[in-house]
């Protein structure tokens, strides 16, 4: 079965290699669907669409509602799907790479979604054909020629340009976005720490997070609430009664150096 893309569209070097490309989502999210529901009846609330003008419902698929901004002085500008469509953004159409740089000079805040880009390709019978395929392996494979660098670009979906990194991944290209600079909040805006510590705490420390050193295992990594809460349900659904069992906490410790101490000394022996 065909993977349903989500945009369409160019990715463009200097207007010099460019392929046409197909954006497909590169996750998905393993996660129990709750519902809001009534506590006497259990039916499910519904959440309509009410003009507080009219004082009616608005019905679902009627062309009843539209997008608009409010300046915030009481007046309404409307805006309809015509009107965004003809803003003259090169990048609704065109991913354009503007610059090679090294994945380590981007802030980690910053990364956001990840996405896939491959070909735009065709079945016909039975083959898939895609004029694109030799630009689109090129820059792929240039890519890979490049460790360490990702490309920079521009992607404009969802009524907003994103700033998105484009690296290879096998023998597609992993998009990931990333924030602007500016939605980046200020680290000097939230408490930190003004503790002072010795070298020799600062050491134990380091020993403490070599316990803990060994390859990153992705597959060996779960969700551990939503385990617990299909276990939950699977248990509600065979009638079982389930207790609620004790929730540990860490104790806090002001003087940590004795317990580090004591801890290494445990494990060395």
């Amino acid at each position: 079965m065909a993977v349903r893309s989500i945009w369409k569209g160019t990715i463009s070097v200097m207007g010099v290699l460019s392929a046409p490309v197909k954006l497909y989502t590169a996750t998905s999210e393993d996660k129990v669907p709750l519902h809001l529901v009534h506590r006497d009846c259990k039916s499910r609330i519904q959440m309509p669409r009410w003009c507080m003008t009219c004082n009616r419902k608005l019905e679902a698929g009627a062309n009843e509602t539209m997008q608009a901004y409010d300046p915030g002085d009481g007046t309404v500008i409307p805006l309809e799907e015509a009107d965004l469509e003809k803003l003259p953004l090169k990048s609704a159409r065109t991913i354009e790479l503007v610059a090679m740089v090294p994945v380590v000079n981007i802030d980690q805040r910053a990364f956001g979604k990840s996405y896939f880009l491959g070909p735009d390709q065709e079945w016909r019978k039975g083959k898939a054909v895609s004029a694109g395929d030799k630009p689109f392996t090129i820059l792929v494979e240039a890519m890979k020629g490049l460790p360490g660098r990702v490309a920079i670009g521009k992607l404009c979906r969802r009524d907003r340009e994103h700033l998105v990194v484009v690296m290879p991944h096998g023998s597609l290209l992993l998009v990931q976005e990333l924030f602007y600079a500016s939605e980046l909040k200020d680290a000097n805006e939230f408490p930190n720490s003004t503790a002072e510590v010795t070298e020799r705490e600062v050491s134990l420390g380091k020993m403490l997070l070599e316990q803990l050193s060994e390859e990153f295992r992705h597959q060996d990594h779960r969700d551990g609430y939503t385990d617990a809460l299909k276990a939950m349900l699977e248990a509600k659904m065979g009638g079982a009664v389930v207790s609620v069992g004790p929730t540990e906490t860490p104790s806090q410790d002001n003087d940590p150096l004795a317990k580090l101490e004591a801890f290494l000394k445990e494990r060395k022996s």
